[in-house]
């Protein structure tokens, strides 16, 4: 093989950077919870699914942790696990971002959407064709809003919802219009959920599955909501205003939530509202506090390179031919699997192997887009972490590290202790930044 013409095409695919699906676990998964920290007392997916298999009644858990940490496929990991087994529990994994308005997201946004991507799992996955028979009689109001030919007795339910769910991501006039009629009904809209979730868990019997399980993934990426409903962190109108509906459904059920929410003074409601700390899948740490490099973790990071560049049936040497550059596209990634996957793709563009100097290229491409999003109170921060301490967050700088947080130039790692690091992308400081107390 060594020696033929590298398909750069094929190659580049293989960096996807979406979560892993079922059926790739195999060939490219990497085991990162030792390295990332969550080896005490286990990994956060192994705790998720352990609190699903071992409850006597439906549970409601929430997780964090940053975009590109390796969250999703953590989740999916889960949903593989619960369907394999002597109780095998079906696992829905509703990604909700390409059905709810992120940055205006409501209760019954969530709800079509999670109910929609449901019928859709099972038709798909098992030719389970649910009728919206449950919802007709609740939604003739809806109906006449939508101003739609939708017939909601004959249509499949996850049609008659895609419907609703497209209009709810329409211009906010028309948005707000519709929610004006689907807010008093909301525990209606509920009831009707669950009546389709306990007619799913019936029909999911004949196909071997005990139970039903819901990962709702994407509203982790949530903004801050705006209007009547005001709310000061992302996802905090769901999770802490609305929690009595979002976990009111009848089956098991997970959801991601925003970091910069769980880094809050809210925190603390939220261990109430959900009966739990929040589990953080953290990022890996490739040094530690001190600078000094882990191995270990690198020698992970360079796993997830080679089985991806074995994924493609291309050798590694011919891809990689200086190591130098290896190490130096895991340093910037920040220990996240997702970033050094994108970071890989930036690289393969030019479609000729991959030196240092490429990846340095790459590198300083994304710090100039990342420096973009920060101003002097971020960077007044950030010097502080530089300068190796662990500031913590005061009422004027609140504000300042979810920014840090939601724009990823701080990074959550965890060993024995929590850490916020800097981003490796982020770079120097600009001249003339005082370092500030805080």
């Amino acid at each position: 093989m060594f020696g033929m013409p590298i398909d750069w095409i094929k190659l580049y695919q293989a960096f996807d950077v979406g979560p892993l699906q079922a059926n790739q676990f195999e060939d490219l998964y990497v085991e990162l919870a030792d390295v990332r920290g969550e080896n005490e007392p286990g990994s956060v997916a192994s705790y998720l699914e352990g609190s699903i298999r071992s409850s006597s009644t439906y549970t409601c858990q929430i997780v964090s942790g940053h975009e590109g940490s390796g969250k999703s496929t953590e989740l999916r990991r889960v949903q593989k696990n619960l369907e394999t087994g002597p109780k095998r529990v079906f696992c829905v994994v509703a990604d909700i971002e390409g059905d709810v308005p992120l940055d205006d997201a409501d209760f019954p946004d969530l709800l079509l959407a999670i109910v929609r991507q449901t019928a859709v799992a099972l038709r798909d996955r098992l030719k389970i064709d649910l009728q919206p028979g449950y919802f007709a009689d609740r939604a003739r109001k809806i109906k006449e809003l939508l101003l739609t030919e939708v017939d909601l007795k004959e249509a499949r339910l996850d049609t008659a919802l895609g419907v609703m769910v497209a209009s709810l991501r329409q211009a906010p006039e028309s948005r707000e219009k519709i929610r004006q009629a689907l807010n008093p009904r909301v525990q209606s809209l509920l009831e009707a959920a669950n009546e389709v979730f306990s007619e799913a868990r019936t029909r999911l019997k004949s196909h071997g599955f005990d139970d039903l399980a819901i990962i709702v993934d994407g509203t982790d990426k949530l903004k801050r909501g705006y209007g009547a409903d005001t709310e000061r962190y992302p996802g905090e109108r769901l999770f802490v205003h609305r929690a009595d509906q979002t976990r009111g459904f009848e089956c098991h059920i997970i959801y991601a939530v925003p970091l910069a929410l769980v880094h809050s003074p809210l925190v603390s409601d939220l261990e109430q509202l959900y009966g739990q700390q929040t589990p953080i899948i953290p990022v890996t740490k490739l040094h530690d506090r001190a600078g000094k490099r882990l191995d270990l973790s690198y020698a992970r990071f360079l796993e997830i390179l080679r089985k991806r560049v074995a994924f493609a049936g291309e050798s590694f040497d011919a891809v990689f031919p200086n190591p130098g550059a290896t190490d130096d596209l895991i340093r910037f990634s920040g220990g996240q699997p997702r970033v050094l996957c994108a970071l890989a793709r930036d690289c393969l563009r030019p479609q000729a192997p991959i030196h240092k100097s490429v990846v340095e290229a790459v590198a300083r491409k994304e710090t100039m887009a990342l420096r973009k999003a920060l101003e002097l109170p971020h960077w007044q921060v950030l010097a502080e972490f530089l300068a190796g301490k662990q500031p913590l967050p005061a009422p004027e700088t609140r504000e300042v590290f979810r920014d840090l947080l939601i724009v990823r130039a701080l990074l959550y790692y965890r060993n024995s202790q929590e850490w916020l690091g800097v981003n490796p992308l982020v770079g120097n400081l600009p001249e003339g930044v005082n370092r500030i107390h805080v």
